[in-house]
Protein backbone atom coordinates (compact mmCIF):
# COMPACT_ATOMS: atom_id res chain seq x y z
CA UNK A 1 0.00 0.00 0.00
CA UNK A 2 1.44 3.46 -0.98
CA UNK A 3 2.47 5.68 1.99
CA UNK A 4 0.15 8.26 1.07
CA UNK A 5 -2.51 6.28 2.06
CA UNK A 6 -3.80 6.89 5.58
CA UNK A 7 -5.75 3.69 7.12
CA UNK A 8 -7.57 6.62 9.47
CA UNK A 9 -9.51 7.81 6.95
CA UNK A 10 -12.10 4.90 7.56
CA UNK A 11 -12.09 6.09 10.96
CA UNK A 12 -14.44 8.44 13.09
CA UNK A 13 -10.57 10.13 14.09
CA UNK A 14 -10.18 10.79 10.76
CA UNK A 15 -13.85 12.69 10.53
CA UNK A 16 -12.82 14.67 14.22
CA UNK A 17 -9.57 15.62 12.61
CA UNK A 18 -10.90 16.98 9.56
CA UNK A 19 -13.34 19.00 11.01
CA UNK A 20 -10.62 20.22 13.83
CA UNK A 21 -8.11 20.95 10.99
CA UNK A 22 -10.96 22.65 8.58
CA UNK A 23 -11.85 25.32 12.06
CA UNK A 24 -8.41 26.07 12.02
CA UNK A 25 -7.58 26.99 8.37
CA UNK A 26 -11.18 28.35 8.16
CA UNK A 27 -11.00 30.74 10.83
CA UNK A 28 -7.84 31.91 9.10
CA UNK A 29 -9.67 32.87 6.32
CA UNK A 30 -7.64 30.81 3.72
CA UNK A 31 -8.67 31.05 0.53
CA UNK A 32 -8.37 27.46 -1.04
CA UNK A 33 -7.97 24.18 1.13
CA UNK A 34 -7.59 20.94 -0.46
CA UNK A 35 -8.35 17.97 0.93
CA UNK A 36 -8.37 13.90 -0.18
CA UNK A 37 -9.38 12.78 -3.24
CA UNK A 38 -13.47 12.21 -3.96
CA UNK A 39 -12.89 8.37 -4.30
CA UNK A 40 -10.40 5.52 -3.36
CA UNK A 41 -8.46 4.99 -0.50
CA UNK A 42 -6.84 8.55 -0.42
CA UNK A 43 -10.49 9.91 -1.41
CA UNK A 44 -13.92 10.30 0.74
CA UNK A 45 -15.69 7.85 -0.29
CA UNK A 46 -14.50 4.29 -1.44
CA UNK A 47 -15.98 4.39 -4.73
CA UNK A 48 -17.45 1.78 -7.04
CA UNK A 49 -14.67 -0.78 -6.32
CA UNK A 50 -13.22 -2.03 -3.23
CA UNK A 51 -10.20 -1.74 -1.91
CA UNK A 52 -6.93 -3.07 -3.74
CA UNK A 53 -5.37 -3.64 -0.41
CA UNK A 54 -8.10 -4.93 1.93
CA UNK A 55 -5.71 -6.59 4.07
CA UNK A 56 -4.59 -2.89 5.06
CA UNK A 57 -7.39 -0.74 3.92
CA UNK A 58 -10.45 -2.69 4.71
CA UNK A 59 -12.92 -0.92 2.41
CA UNK A 60 -16.03 -2.21 0.46
CA UNK A 61 -17.48 -0.68 -2.64
CA UNK A 62 -19.56 1.97 -2.02
CA UNK A 63 -18.41 2.81 1.59
CA UNK A 64 -18.64 6.13 2.66
CA UNK A 65 -16.14 7.80 4.74
CA UNK A 66 -16.31 9.58 8.22
CA UNK A 67 -15.14 12.97 6.65
CA UNK A 68 -17.62 12.58 3.97
CA UNK A 69 -20.14 13.83 6.13
CA UNK A 70 -17.99 16.27 7.82
CA UNK A 71 -17.84 18.13 4.03
CA UNK A 72 -21.74 17.33 3.15
CA UNK A 73 -22.69 19.08 5.91
CA UNK A 74 -20.25 22.24 5.31
CA UNK A 75 -21.76 22.27 1.78
CA UNK A 76 -25.18 22.14 2.88
CA UNK A 77 -24.02 25.47 4.60
CA UNK A 78 -21.74 27.01 2.24
CA UNK A 79 -23.93 30.37 2.31
CA UNK A 80 -23.52 31.03 5.90
CA UNK A 81 -20.00 32.45 7.73
CA UNK A 82 -17.41 31.26 9.64
CA UNK A 83 -17.67 32.19 13.12
CA UNK A 84 -14.31 32.38 15.48
CA UNK A 85 -14.96 29.78 18.16
CA UNK A 86 -13.06 28.89 21.09
CA UNK A 87 -12.85 25.88 22.55
CA UNK A 88 -11.93 25.60 26.84
CA UNK A 89 -10.03 22.48 26.06
CA UNK A 90 -8.38 22.70 22.74
CA UNK A 91 -7.12 19.06 21.32
CA UNK A 92 -10.08 17.42 22.73
CA UNK A 93 -13.04 19.41 21.45
CA UNK A 94 -12.93 21.60 18.74
CA UNK A 95 -15.91 23.32 17.03
CA UNK A 96 -16.47 24.78 13.68
CA UNK A 97 -19.01 27.70 13.72
CA UNK A 98 -21.39 29.15 11.18
CA UNK A 99 -24.00 31.72 11.11
CA UNK A 100 -26.01 33.71 8.74
CA UNK A 101 -26.75 36.44 11.51
CA UNK A 102 -29.75 34.18 12.51
CA UNK A 103 -29.25 30.81 12.55
CA UNK A 104 -26.40 28.59 13.92
CA UNK A 105 -24.64 25.90 12.23
CA UNK A 106 -21.89 23.98 13.65
CA UNK A 107 -19.20 20.95 13.80
CA UNK A 108 -18.26 19.74 17.16
CA UNK A 109 -15.94 16.92 17.10
CA UNK A 110 -14.51 15.25 20.30
CA UNK A 111 -11.34 14.37 19.69
CA UNK A 112 -10.52 11.50 22.26
CA UNK A 113 -11.37 8.16 23.57
CA UNK A 114 -13.85 9.54 26.01
CA UNK A 115 -16.89 10.99 26.58
CA UNK A 116 -16.91 14.92 26.73
CA UNK A 117 -18.96 17.38 28.64
CA UNK A 118 -19.58 20.52 27.21
CA UNK A 119 -21.63 23.50 26.92
CA UNK A 120 -21.81 25.57 24.20
CA UNK A 121 -22.75 29.24 23.89
CA UNK A 122 -23.80 30.65 20.90
CA UNK A 123 -27.31 29.31 20.68
CA UNK A 124 -30.53 31.09 22.23
CA UNK A 125 -33.56 28.63 23.30
CA UNK A 126 -33.24 25.13 21.92
CA UNK A 127 -30.68 23.61 19.69
CA UNK A 128 -30.97 20.24 17.77
CA UNK A 129 -27.87 17.86 17.78
CA UNK A 130 -26.96 14.63 15.56
CA UNK A 131 -24.00 12.90 16.50
CA UNK A 132 -21.56 10.36 14.06
CA UNK A 133 -19.95 8.12 16.60
CA UNK A 134 -18.95 4.53 16.92
CA UNK A 135 -23.10 3.19 18.10
CA UNK A 136 -24.12 4.29 14.25
CA UNK A 137 -20.85 4.28 12.61
CA UNK A 138 -21.24 1.07 10.51
CA UNK A 139 -24.82 2.21 9.35
CA UNK A 140 -23.78 5.81 8.02
CA UNK A 141 -20.29 4.14 6.14
CA UNK A 142 -22.96 2.28 4.26
CA UNK A 143 -25.17 5.09 3.39
CA UNK A 144 -24.51 8.21 1.79
CA UNK A 145 -27.58 9.78 2.72
CA UNK A 146 -27.51 8.72 6.59
CA UNK A 147 -28.58 11.51 8.33
CA UNK A 148 -27.72 10.57 12.06
CA UNK A 149 -32.37 12.01 12.39
CA UNK A 150 -33.16 8.96 14.38
CA UNK A 151 -30.30 9.41 16.93
CA UNK A 152 -31.24 13.42 17.42
CA UNK A 153 -31.64 15.22 20.37
CA UNK A 154 -33.07 18.29 21.49
CA UNK A 155 -30.98 20.40 24.06
CA UNK A 156 -31.75 23.88 26.12
CA UNK A 157 -28.40 26.05 25.22
CA UNK A 158 -27.47 27.00 28.81
CA UNK A 159 -27.15 22.81 29.54
CA UNK A 160 -24.13 20.82 29.25
CA UNK A 161 -24.40 17.85 27.83
CA UNK A 162 -21.86 14.82 27.04
CA UNK A 163 -20.30 14.06 23.74
CA UNK A 164 -19.65 10.34 22.57
CA UNK A 165 -15.83 9.29 22.73
CA UNK A 166 -14.13 10.47 18.82
CA UNK A 167 -17.35 12.22 17.48
CA UNK A 168 -18.39 14.69 15.25
CA UNK A 169 -21.85 16.13 15.83
CA UNK A 170 -23.82 18.54 13.60
CA UNK A 171 -25.75 21.66 15.89
CA UNK A 172 -28.79 23.51 14.15
CA UNK A 173 -30.04 25.80 16.46
CA UNK A 174 -30.64 30.31 16.22
CA UNK A 175 -27.80 32.54 17.19
CA UNK A 176 -27.67 33.93 20.53
CA UNK A 177 -27.59 38.02 20.58
CA UNK A 178 -25.78 39.54 23.28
Amino acid sequence: MPPQVDTRQLSLYGACWTAGSLKYLCESDAESITYYETAGERGIIQGDRASRWPDQFPSAEGDVFPSYFVFRYLQANKDMNVVKSISSHPGKTECLALTDGKKVRALLANLTDQEQIVRISCCSGLFRIRSLHSGNFSEAISDYRWTGNSGEKVIKSDDSFSLEPCSVNFIEGWLKHS
